[in-house]
């Protein structure tokens, strides 16, 4: 939360001095033991000696990748002794960082498809019925508005996130293969 809120806190003026310190020290922090872990890729015939357990591909795994499979930036202080010098807090921010990374890539990836489908048109003549998955609670929110496309689907009260992603992939699949 810090990360995402004292930034904006500092520019609105309701950080005090002494936590505004505290922040721009720990963004510094940040920022070195990132520049630290980006450039640190490690061969698997290294992380084995080291007693670190990673799937076998062949190639040199990234400190990033190596983080986003629960190892700690503890054991990869071995790699990088200046590491050490970084706060336990900070610690913990960057492993978490880079553990939700893939999940957040994925999720903003997602979002974009998503964005990008809400162009796409739901036939006049669509039966909502046939749509598997979907609560009856959507379809009848869907058959009495009957939008004209994903967009418009998209605003009606009670029609859920998961029930446009049925939709759109009815829509995508199903109906057009009927057609």
């Amino acid at each position: 939360a810090d990360q995402r809120l004292t930034e904006k806190g500092i520019n609105v003026g309701v950080v005090n001095k002494k936590r505004k310190d505290y922040w721009n020290d720990k963004k510094k922090q940040i920022q070195l033991a990132y520049d630290l872990i980006s450039k640190l890729t490690i061969s698997n015939k290294t992380l084995k000696e080291n007693g670190i357990k990673i799937q076998r591909n062949g190639k040199k795994a990234t400190a990033k990748k190596l983080l986003s499979n629960n190892i700690t930036i503890k054991k990869l202080s071995c790699f990088v002794p200046e590491l050490n010098k970084i706060s336990k807090a900070v610690c913990n921010q960057i492993e978490i960082d880079c553990r939700y990374e893939v999940y957040l890539k994925r999720q903003n990836m997602d979002i974009k498809i998503f964005q990008m489908e809400q162009k796409t048109t739901i036939p006049e003549n669509l039966d909502f019925n046939l749509i598997k998955g979907l609560s009856n609670e959507s379809k009848e929110i869907l058959t009495k508005y009957r939008p004209m496309n994903i967009n418009q689907a998209s605003r009606l009260p009670g029609l859920t996130q998961s029930a446009l992603l049925l939709l759109l992939s009815y829509i995508k699949k199903d109906y057009l293969r009927r057609a």
